[in-house]
């Protein structure tokens, strides 16, 4: 059974990875308990400057199995 800080970890991972695959350097605040886990960014080509910044809160959610009923 895996615990709650390694599902934590591996899906900060898992965001960093999706940012990364999308251009996008980052940093991981490993097992931080600040408003931040993630920060990703991207610099401008031509003059090097950071031109977009994301700062990203990675939460789990439990899921629920019961099916919606359609109406």
């Amino acid at each position: 059974m895996t615990s709650p800080v390694v599902k934590g970890d591996n899906y900060e991972r898992e965001v960093k990875k999706m940012f990364e695959a999308n251009g996008y350097q980052c940093i991981r605040a490993a097992r931080s308990h600040g408003e931040y886990d993630v920060i990703a960014y991207k610099r401008d080509r031509v003059y090097k400057k950071i031109c977009f910044m994301v700062m990203i809160q990675c939460k789990m959610k439990a899921h629920s199995n019961k099916s919606r009923e359609v109406k």
